[in-house]
């Protein structure tokens, strides 16, 4: 249970004041308690020195401040972290807080360059449909429907039987018009799909 992981790792910490596996339970636990700011602090005990947990400690806290409804926080943590250790989720990371605070320029900035750092990582890897789907959303919210368009399909492409994306892509056609027969289908089997 959650009390005895607590009783626990405060007892670990007891003989070891920087055990950070303690810090890190102690944290995750909190989190699940909906408890954010304790939470936070204790992913901020996590060193600098220890790159890989720090960074991981670091986009928790900044998944916090959003969850908390202090996005534009979680933007200022997520922008620090990406000068010292810059990586695609960390980018989607800050496109998602971005788009939900309805930056939509700064949301497109971030899946570029997501979807920069994927290719220069592996040129030839399939890349995933979630982020054409949410670059596809930020075009659209920016009015570039051709770029939206074009992101869906290739999202639909991967994932041909998603809901999201079906939904999307089905009621963006039907608001303009356009292929309504298709359109009318794609909901149709999104609603399959996830009836709720």
């Amino acid at each position: 249970s959650f009390d005895s992981a607590k009783i626990f790792a405060h007892m670990a910490l007891d003989i070891y004041p920087d055990l950070e596996d303690a810090n890190l339970l102690l944290a995750y636990v909190a989190s699940q308690y909906e408890q954010y700011d304790q939470a936070i602090e204790y992913f901020r005990t996590i060193p600098k020195t220890d790159i890989e947990r720090y960074y991981q400690a670091q986009q928790q806290v900044a998944d916090l401040q959003e969850r908390r409804g202090d996005l534009k926080e979680a933007l200022k943590t997520l922008d620090k972290l990406s000068i010292v250790d810059d990586s695609p989720d960390l980018q989607t990371q800050i496109g998602d807080i971005a788009r939900r605070d309805e930056q939509y320029k700064r949301a497109l900035k971030a899946y570029n360059k997501a979807f920069e750092l994927l290719k220069a990582e592996n040129p030839d890897a399939e890349l995933h449909w979630s982020l054409y789907y949410s670059r596809g959303i930020v075009h659209e919210r920016l009015k570039q429907w051709p770029k939206a368009e074009q992101d869906l399909k290739k999202a639909l492409e991967i994932e041909p039987n998603h809901p999201y994306v079906l939904n999307y892509l089905g009621y963006s056609w039907a608001d303009q018009g356009k292929n309504l027969d298709e359109a009318q289908e794609m909901i149709l089997k999104a609603v399959t799909l996830r009836p709720d």
